[in-house]
């Protein structure tokens, strides 16, 4: 029988062994266990018998205790008869004090309930005759004619109570007669309290049976009568007059308690839970030791571990079949002595075991060595040889050991060792300082000799195709030899169709007798042999448009067959030398991109340098014309001279426009206009924009509106000035581009989960724009067609400024348009808001006034409508002039003002016109007139008391003041004078020159000198800065409030002079001075630069009086 099958029967023995032992065990327990809980039950209900048989004896002895001190009373009565309720209650008294069961005692002569003690509560009880009251007669006269005592009861009392009657009769001694009955009651609850039975239904089941005393025979008249049935303890109670029957059993049964009966099941439990767990770690033990069995063969044949013995004395060879199946020996039978070492290889492996076997037998060492041996079929396998060494007296007699074929795992050894080499050099490379530069001429050589060390080869090479790839160029060549060939290295894809052929579809190209090889052919004779090159491999080289060339290991002098691990090697240093060339070239034309943005740079500066040149050049004589125009304008002029001049003034504007467009555009080109983050009055801005077209708007005879009912905000955070340029472009558009028709202004604030925009709309009915058109539009210099220049004017850079400007405030513009019908276009840009609305207008002002609006232009009457809605105001509109009168005569609610279209005077009949000023006169209402910006106190046609007067386009803040101030007008007014008289009165009363003028350009003296004039403010003139500084000390006593300071000027200009005054050149007292900065630059950075050098102001050229008045205010008037 194998050994397998006599462990499986070994094992099975061993099952049924223990299976029949468990068996035996278990019944043998189960019987102990029955007798335990047998013997343990019955001690159980005898413990229970001896408790309860106290509860028995107390009840027993409460009944027999009181029936027993009754009787004695029985004596006491029989000796004296004629006893009255006095009399009883003294004898009776003491006996409630013995007894706590006792509730009343009653004395019955003649069988008439006549005495009792208490008194007190057993009134009733008197006079009861015991021989009429029918459910107490028939135990009367049995105790009486057995003399006997009688215990009726439990039951119901004539008081209501439950009790336990005993019926004494008395014998009067010595004749025997008949006295009568004593009644004695006894509470029957606390006869059970003191004997303890309702302690003992805490944990039994009690009932009692022998009402009357009848023992067995009486009903049960405490507990439950079913308690027979639970097989209880049994307990007879005698005493005089009668018998009661004790019933007890526990509530939770006859069942003995766990602690009795579990610990020898526990113990049985335990015993053979150790004897299972015992037999199943045997049994794992047992298949643990077999498996070991089955794995020690396995691995033996896994590892291929044979055993080998040579017996020096007999000459006798022992193999295993392993060791035959290592060498592809015959399994049956053993080889013969060796006469040599043939089993091993030549070279390294059999000098190397000859070695070891002479000193095993000399000095009988050990020895473990791997070697590569030659099997029966020739080929060549690594073993790990292990051998010992038998000795006896001093000799070796056997050699005996271990061989295994590691043939696999040397192999993957030497794989190993070989990729690690090839990372590490890989690794060397890629931390090269030649190879990190990316210049690949000068890390060719570190490459070439990389590639030598890793193959361990004589020569490799790098060849790169030519521009039509018709031939490869050696780039890079390492040989170990030295070779006096001067034959020419470059490869022709003519001469070598099959190689360049092989590259051009295969990255790799492997010839391991490359002499033999039919592609290398055609480079056998001028190349392979004179370098003696046996062996090659070839890689492509990879690039971003195809190969590049190859790069090429070549063994010399001997044949080598290529790995995969070489290739993968090789293929790495290719993509390097890729990556190396395409980094070269990168950095090559990097440094052409330099050179090309230097010479850009170079010609932007050259640009900023020729606009800021260009900005002065043209700003001087521009800040000439428009100041002697503005000069000659203030002469007597005739209507054709101030016609022309009005002309020559819109030129030299148009111009100065058309140069401020070119260096905002080159700002924004240039990256360098900066936008602004201050808080501004939102609503107000697009007023003071939108009004500063309506003259020219009235002039094209087109209606312009503004609609600001969904701005829900008033103060922001932006840049208040880009935005007035962004909508001065677009309205300036419109307005050039729509006669006779409408403009329209929108506004929103949108929150989105980007922060809050601003969102704007111009909308016109202009002339339109085609579609194809549209997309440039926001271009530089573009306009929508040649012919739209010719008419109407510009540069086109407009679009574009506000496109860039919308951009660069993180929003957009964007436009729709149709020809002939108009243009809407819209732009968004990010803002930061402040204050609501709400918070800036106190709305509750205007909130649930009735108003009424009378404008035949139905646009401007349905805006000023959605803005009073907005604000709570209720409203009504009339378009039609015909409906005024009966609209008033008819109205029944009260208004609180009117608001009426200005030319409702001029186009309206004289009867609603009437009608109007009479409803006004009769209710006391406001009135408010909307007049066209053209309006003029002179021209007027109203013949009426007017309360407000409010301009065309409305604007939010116009429109509330004129309702909810009653003082506007006169605001208005007072504003008007202030201006005049600022315009025509001098600013200081003083005499004495309060400003020094330092410009050079006389011309431009002569205007400044105009404007300073006009504006009422005495000066001096300083031809430059060193006369400035002059000047400034000729008047230490009465110093100068102001210096207007010309910034480019010969000698020493603006900046010069500012230094020497702010250090004390002009003196102590001049330190301090205001100096406002004029210049011709209008470049980004000129303010700045202005301010940097000491000046407190900037005022750019052309200058006038708009311009430089709230300049002379604020530093003049604060002094």
């Amino acid at each position: 029988m194998s050994p397998p099958k006599n462990n499986k029967n070994k094992v099975h023995n061993f099952k049924l062994t223990f299976c029949l032992s468990l068996t035996l065990l278990i019944l043998v327990s189960i019987v102990l266990d029955r007798i335990n809980y047998n013997r343990v039950k019955d001690a159980h209900r005898l413990q229970i018998l001896s408790e309860v048989s106290t509860y028995r004896a107390q009840l027993e002895s409460i009944l027999v205790s009181n029936i027993q001190l009754v009787r004695g009373l029985g004596v006491a009565v029989a000796a004296e008869p004629d006893l009255q309720q006095a009399q009883f209650e003294q004898i009776a008294g003491p006996l409630f004090k013995t007894s706590n069961e006792l509730r009343n005692i009653g004395g019955a002569p003649d069988m008439i309930i006549q005495m009792t003690y208490p008194l007190k509560g057993n009134e009733k009880a008197l006079g009861l005759n015991f021989l009429e009251a029918k459910n107490q007669r028939a135990d009367a006269i049995r105790a009486r004619d057995t003399n006997t005592i009688v215990m009726a009861g439990p039951l119901k009392l004539i008081q209501g109570d439950i009790a336990l009657i005993a019926r004494v009769p008395v014998y009067i001694p010595p004749e025997n007669r008949f006295w009568g009955l004593l009644s004695v009651v006894l509470d029957i609850n606390k006869v059970y309290k003191n004997s303890g039975i309702l302690e003992l239904e805490s944990e039994y089941n009690v009932a009692l049976q022998g009402r009357h005393g009848l023992g067995k025979k009486g009903e049960f008249f405490y507990g439950d009568q079913n308690i027979t049935e639970q097989n209880p303890l049994e307990f007879t109670l005698s005493f005089q007059g009668g018998n009661w029957q004790l019933y007890v059993a526990p509530k939770i049964g006859w069942n003995p308690p766990n602690s009795a009966i579990w610990p020898l099941r526990s113990a049985i439990i335990i015993i053979c839970g150790l004897l299972i767990w015992a037999f199943f770690f045997f049994l794992k033990m047992l298949n643990r030791q077999q498996q070991n069995e089955k794995m020690l063969e396995a691995m033996s044949d896994l590892a291929q571990i044979g055993a080998w013995s040579f017996n020096l004395d007999t000459k006798q060879v022992y193999w295993s079949d392993m060791t035959k199946k290592i060498f592809k020996y015959p399994l049956d039978t053993q080889p013969e002595w060796p006469n040599d070492l043939g089993y091993f290889k030549p070279g390294e492996s059999r000098e190397k075991i000859a070695k070891l076997i002479e000193r095993a037998i000399k000095l009988g060492e050990s020895y473990e060595v791997e070697l590569e041996v030659i099997n029966a079929e020739g080929k060549t396998i690594w073993v790990l040889a292990h051998g010992e060494v038998e000795r006896r007296n001093g000799r070796s007699i056997r050699i005996f050991g271990s061989i295994q074929n590691i043939d696999t795992r040397k192999k993957i050894e030497l794989e190993n060792n070989q990729i690690a080499l090839h990372n590490e050099i890989l690794a060397s490379l890629t931390v090269n300082k030649l190879i990190l530069s990316g210049q690949l001429s000068q890390a060719k050589d570190v490459i070439t000799q990389a590639i030598c060390q890793a193959f361990d080869v004589k020569r490799a090479s790098i060849w790169f195709f030519n521009d039509d790839k018709s031939q490869l160029n050696p780039f890079a060549i390492h040989s170990t030899l030295s070779s006096s060939d001067n034959s020419d290295p470059i490869w022709l894809r003519k001469n070598t169709k099959d190689f360049f052929n092989a590259i051009d579809h295969q990255a790799v190209f492997s010839a391991p007798d490359a002499l033999n090889h039919p592609i290398l052919k055609p480079l056998k004779a001028h190349y392979l042999d004179p370098l003696h090159i046996q062996s090659m491999l070839c890689v492509v080289i990879p690039g971003g448009s195809g190969a590049l060339g190859v790069v090429c290991a070549e063994q010399c002098q001997s044949t080598k067959l290529w790995s995969r691990n070489e290739e993968s090697f090789l293929i790495a240093v290719a993509a390097l030398i890729g990556s190396l060339h395409s980094s070269q070239k990168r950095i090559e034309t990097e440094e052409q991109l330099v050179t090309a943005k230097d010479a850009a740079v170079q010609a932007v500066e050259a640009k900023s340098e020729f606009l800021a040149s260009m900005s002065h050049e043209i700003r001087t004589p521009m800040n000439g014309v428009l100041g002697m125009l503005n000069i000659i304008k203030q002469t007597q002029l005739n209507q054709q001279q101030e016609h022309h001049i009005e002309l020559a003034q819109s030129s030299a504007q148009s111009l100065l426009n058309i140069i401020n467009d070119i260096l905002d555009f080159s700002k924004i080109e240039a990256g360098k206009l900066n936008i602004e983050n201050v808080q501004f009055n939102l609503p107000r801005l697009l007023g003071e924009v939108v009004e500063s077209f309506a003259l020219k708007v009235e002039q094209n005879k087109t209606k312009l509106i503004l609609d600001a009912t969904q701005i829900t905000v008033s103060e922001i955070i932006s840049d208040p000035n880009r935005l007035r340029q962004i909508l001065n472009n677009l309205l300036g558009n419109a307005v050039k581009f729509t006669l006779n028709g409408e403009i329209i202004v929108t506004a929103r604030v949108e929150e989105t989960t980007d922060g809050s925009f601003l969102q704007c709309s111009v909308i016109d009915t202009g002339i339109g724009i085609k579609p194809e058109k549209q997309n440039s539009l926001f271009d530089s210099f573009t306009q929508a067609d040649a012919s739209t220049t010719r008419q109407f004017g510009g540069t086109g850079l407009g679009l574009a400024i506000v496109k860039q400007l919308c951009e660069l405030m993180n929003g957009e513009v964007s436009v729709t348009s149709m020809v002939d019908e108009g243009s809407t276009f819209s732009f968004s840009i990010q803002i930061q808001p402040r204050l609501s609305k709400e918070q800036d207008l106190p709305s509750h002002l205007i909130k649930n006034k009735h108003i009424l609006i009378i404008d035949e232009c139905t646009l401007n009457a349905n805006t000023a409508h959605k803005q009073l809605n907005v604000w709570g105001a209720k409203v009504k509109c009339i378009n039609d002039y015909s409906q005024v009168t009966e609209h008033l005569n008819n109205s029944e609610v009260k208004l609180s003002a009117i608001l009426v279209d200005y030319y409702f005077f001029e186009k309206a009949r004289q009867a609603h016109i009437t009608t109007l000023k009479n409803f006004i006169n009769l209710h006391g209402c406001k009135l408010v007139i909307m007049a066209p910006m053209s309006y003029s106190q002179e021209s007027s046609k109203l013949g009426m008391k007017v309360d407000c007067m409010i301009f065309k386009p409305l604007t939010p803040s116009d429109l509330f003041d004129s309702l909810t101030n009653d003082k506007f007008i006169e605001q208005q007014q007072r504003q008007a004078q202030l201006q005049n008289k600022l315009t025509k009165a001098p600013i200081t009363d003083s005499t004495e020159p309060q400003l020094l003028l330092v410009e050079d350009n006389k011309i431009n003296q002569v205007v400044a000198s105009a404007l300073l004039k006009q504006a009422g403010v005495s000066f001096d003139i300083a031809e430059n800065g060193l006369d400035a500084i002059v000047k400034l000390n000729a008047k230490q006593g009465k110093p100068y409030k102001l210096i207007l300071m010309d910034c480019q000027m010969p000698e020493m200009d603006g900046y010069q002079a500012t230094k020497a005054i702010r250090e004390g050149d002009a003196g102590k007292c001049n330190q301090n001075i205001t100096i406002i900065a004029l210049t011709a630059n209008a470049m980004q950075g000129d303010k700045e630069k202005c301010l940097a050098a000491g000046m407190n102001d900037y005022l750019s050229k052309p200058l006038d009086l708009a311009a430089l008045q709230p300049k002379l205010e604020q530093w003049l008037g604060t002094q």
